[in-house]
């Protein structure tokens, strides 16, 4: 079984490939990190963590922890298609789509995927806020007001035009006072 037939090419994130790809699985079976088991097809999803790697005979296997009912729920399981997903230490959001080679004993032997993705590089998701969205703020006691690219749990990009001299400037760590954020979206009615 090979899951390089089940991958697909990563449009926007950034992959995880080749040596480090065993380092990804390695840590994240000394962290005991929590993934989430997928079944497509099947309505079946559970959570499991990673047991260990194999390799051998040309082909290599990542191991996960079997749910208990996975043999009851669904008995003919070999070749079915997965979706692995987890999040690291930082929050960060990865996944990866692979096939059921066998289980064994308390072990399902995963074809070892090509890459695995990483959904996402920032600890704080961005955002684009809707059309027209606006920030105003004092600064040494004048208003000054901008539109905001993007937002995220961590703050706002912000767009001063770049046309003119005066176009004000913040610097990092700079303390601003009495934000107030402005968004017009469509209204929805009951």
């Amino acid at each position: 079984m090979n899951a390089s037939s089940l991958a697909e090419p990563a449009d926007g994130p950034d992959t995880i490939g080749g040596k480090n790809l065993f380092s990804l699985f390695e840590r994240l079976k000394e962290e005991r990190t929590p993934l989430q088991l997928t079944v497509f097809g099947r309505n079946y999803e559970r959570l499991s963590v990673v047991t260990g790697l194999k390799r051998g005979k040309g082909e290599s296997y990542l191991l996960i922890d079997s749910p208990h009912s996975l043999g009851e729920d669904i008995p003919e399981n070999e070749g079915l298609k997965v979706k692995i997903e987890f999040l690291d230490k930082d929050r960060i959001q990865y996944a990866f789509r692979s096939q059921i080679a066998k289980v064994v004993g308390e072990d399902i032997w995963l074809a070892l995927p090509e890459f695995v993705e990483r959904i996402q590089r920032r600890i704080h998701f961005r955002i684009a806020p809707p059309l027209g969205t606006r920030i105003s703020f004092l600064r040494d006691g004048k208003p000054l007001e901008a539109p905001i690219i993007n937002l995220s749990e961590g703050g706002a990009l912000l767009s001063f035009s770049q046309g003119t001299r005066e176009a004000p400037k913040l610097w990092p760590g700079e303390e601003i006072h009495s934000l107030h954020l402005r968004c017009f979206g469509e209204r929805v009615s009951a």
